[in-house]
């Protein structure tokens, strides 16, 4: 069975995870209101489970699409953390990406 839509659940409990998600109750709180909605050997815990987002699915942009530059930097602290900057490329009248007009950290991606 895929992935599940919003049509697939009654209008009350999406407005409980709706309140779930944006921290006005508490998971105990969503859990105890979501077990109404648990029948047939379906759990609250898995409402919750199917109710929430999977962000490894969410990947909207190929990662070499020619659309976009992307720069990877590091930033030196504690734990050193890794980001990623993804910007649409500068365009020239024509609408061909231009390198002569970016940045030097850009024009190093090219």
């Amino acid at each position: 069975m895929g992935r599940r839509k919003t049509g697939d659940f009654d209008q009350e409990l999406l407005d409980l995870y709706d309140s779930y998600a944006h921290g006005l109750i508490e998971r105990r709180g969503f859990l105890d209101k979501a077990a109404k909605f648990a029948i047939g050997g379906i759990t609250a815990m898995a409402l919750l489970d199917a109710l929430s987002p999977n962000y490894a699915l969410a990947r909207q942009v190929e990662e070499n699409d020619p659309r976009t530059c992307t720069r990877a930097s590091t930033t030196v602290s504690i734990t050193t953390p890794r980001s990623v900057t993804t910007k649409p490329p500068p365009s020239s009248p024509s609408g061909e990406p231009s390198t002569s007009s970016a940045p030097s950290w850009l024009r190093a991606y090219r």
